[in-house]
């Protein structure tokens, strides 16, 4: 096991390939393991460091937290791992979901360790002109969980977040289990990540400010993301405001919000294809 201490915590990372470094920031499940089969594809051209953040799955507090800058925190464990693992101290940087607020608040903060940044459709209320209307929606997916279980908040979450065949597949899914099942998945690992995130995230980051400002002037890092199947949904509307925003252009890859979980290699070469457009490839 490969383990990184920082303040407060123990971060669980593998590396997958070799070549230049690049971090992926896991969204609202917090574990890398969701992304192993994207990172077997760019392995292809480079180092690809999957983690679990702090107080998911195998990355163990180990001290006490500030749960009011836990977004921060969030950032500076991403900077510890460039800084622990690139030997030039930058990064290549991919997050998803909750992911890419943090991979956006990484570069905001510490732009000299990020080579190029790809946020996939970041849920930054902050970013719609109804921004707090989905502040309050979130607020009612965090009711549902503290009244029925985080089964059922997960399934009105992902209602609203996810489309297309992934959403079918998930509902499908869904139904194939008994309630023992659910029960003992709600109590397991899954489970308890889904409630860490409810509690410390699924309110906190997508109501985070953004400085468009400071981020107009690191556009060049920037490669937006989205899936061919999000366009209807919540998830790519932030994305899409933030591309007029920025003069930006949107590139999309198969599925919808977790889209590279179902077709990783071609997200992975797509990825890979913009990068090296880019100039970011080596």
């Amino acid at each position: 096991m490969m383990t990184l201490d920082v303040p407060g915590a123990s971060l669980f990372y593998e590396t997958h390939g070799s070549g230049p470094l690049f971090v992926i920031v896991p969204g609202g499940g917090g574990s890398g393991d969701s992304f192993h089969p994207l990172a077997t594809v760019l392995a292809a051209k480079y180092t690809v460091v999957t983690y679990d953040r702090r107080g998911f799955s195998k990355s163990a507090l180990t001290g006490q937290q500030d749960y009011s800058v836990r977004l921060q925190t969030d950032v500076d464990d991403v900077h510890a791992l460039i800084k622990h693992l690139s030997p030039d101290g930058t990064a290549v940087v991919f997050g998803s979901s909750s992911g890419a607020i943090i991979a956006i608040s990484t570069l905001l903060t510490y732009p000299t360790a990020i080579r190029a940044l790809i946020p996939h459709e970041p849920p930054l209320c902050a970013l719609l002109p109804d921004g707090d209307e989905w502040i309050k929606w979130n607020y009612s997916v965090y009711d549902v969980y503290k009244a029925e279980g985080t089964s059922a908040a997960f399934e009105k979450f992902m209602d609203q977040m996810s489309g297309g065949m992934e959403l079918k597949t998930y509902k499908q899914r869904l139904a194939s289990l008994t309630d023992e099942q659910k029960k003992a998945a709600a109590e397991g690992p899954m489970g308890k990540n889904q409630a860490y995130w409810f509690e410390h995230e699924l309110r906190q980051y997508p109501a985070a400010p953004v400085d468009l400002d400071a981020l107009a002037k690191l556009k060049d890092k920037l490669i937006l993301v989205a899936g061919e199947d999000s366009e209807e949904l919540f998830p790519f509307w932030p994305i899409r405001n933030l591309s007029e925003k920025l003069d930006l252009p949107i590139t999309t890859m198969p599925g919808a919000h977790v889209g590279f979980m179902y077709a990783p290699e071609p997200c992975g070469k797509i990825i890979m294809e913009a990068l090296e457009k880019k100039g970011n490839s080596h």
